[in-house]
């Protein structure tokens, strides 16, 4: 068996619409995200959730340029 390989890209715009399509109820998003947002969650969260300067975020992207997760450090 061969390990996955993943990597990280910056989070933008552009990625929103994924992010928002699979946040389907209040609990997968409190699950996903604690109290930073509220359900449902809309670009203009997102929005102001990159807007900080104090975030880095990103998309996670698997050896076949599919995005699979999202995360911050």
């Amino acid at each position: 068996m061969t390990a996955s390989k993943i990597k990280l890209q910056p989070f933008t715009a552009d990625d929103f619409d994924r992010l928002i399509g699979w946040v389907k109820d209040e609990e997968l998003l409190i699950q996903f995200a604690g109290s930073i947002f509220s359900f449902p969650l809309t670009r203009d969260q997102l929005n102001q959730y990159l807007s900080d300067a104090d975030r880095s975020v990103f998309k996670v992207v698997n050896e076949h340029e599919e995005v699979i997760g999202h995360c911050e450090a």
